[in-house]
């Protein structure tokens, strides 16, 4: 688990969505790259309330450089990282997740944050409107064992490709940096779920159970905030 968070923060991959190839990210993921709104409450009711968050470590350090300059911070000052598992049906792994927030954010309007606990980082985030959003995605090739460490299998060294986005949503005016990297498990689940069902869980996942609409749903991205300056904008002509 902590050897994929690690290759999240350093990558050096990452580029947005707009900027891949379609035919490098499998067709059945793409959409869930791009879908903006809570990742936890989509897969709570994909998951039909089975969803989990299970909290690997939440600690206190100073920002690595890449996620530093995400969040315009300088390398000498702390942020409050959040890593977790989001467990979809059976407990399986579908998502592993690290959050970002700079300290004086959790101590200021972000004070909401703190203590979460097993609650996910998007039931505040996501409470009452949709923030500003840079994308960014990445393929990660990781060894089979890197996944699963408790794997016994003789497939243990095979290479994975894993893909992951990673999002600073400007919350109240600060930046917030969510990176996901998407599990084995999720992309053996979706595969067996309708293009249709997905699309609206994406877009509503509250009223997801109700009759699906008869036209063809598109999740929602404004590619126009995958560029960094687009996102800050509004701050800097504040000062």
């Amino acid at each position: 688990m902590l050897l994929a968070m690690r290759y999240l923060y350093q990558s050096t991959h990452w580029k947005p969505l707009n900027r891949v190839k379609k035919p490098d990210i499998p067709i059945l993921l793409r959409p869930w790259l791009s879908a903006q709104g809570s990742l936890t409450q989509q897969l709570s009711t994909l998951s039909h309330g089975t969803f989990k968050v299970r909290v690997i470590r939440e600690y206190f350090t100073q920002a690595p450089l890449g996620e530093a300059q995400l969040l315009r911070l300088t390398r000498q000052q702390r942020v409050f990282i959040r890593e977790v598992e989001l467990l979809g049906t059976n407990g399986h792994v579908w998502v592993r997740a690290r959050s970002v927030l700079p300290v004086h954010t959790l101590y200021s309007v972000g004070r909401q944050f703190r203590g979460l606990k097993r609650r996910p980082l998007g039931s505040v985030l996501f409470r009452r409107y949709q923030p500003k959003t840079l994308r960014q995605v990445a393929c990660m090739n990781l060894c089979a064992r890197d996944v699963n460490p408790l794997s016994q299998s003789t497939d243990s060294l095979l290479p994975v490709l894993l893909w992951g986005r990673r999002s600073v949503y400007l919350w109240h005016h600060q930046p917030i940096l969510v990176q996901e990297l998407f599990m084995p498990a999720f992309l053996r689940f979706i595969e067996n779920k309708p293009l249709k069902q997905q699309a609206l869980i994406r877009l509503n996942p509250i009223r997801a159970n109700t009759a699906l609409s008869k036209t063809t749903l598109k999740p929602r991205i404004n590619e126009d905030l995958t560029r960094h300056d687009l996102l800050y904008k509004p701050l800097d002509n504040k000062r």
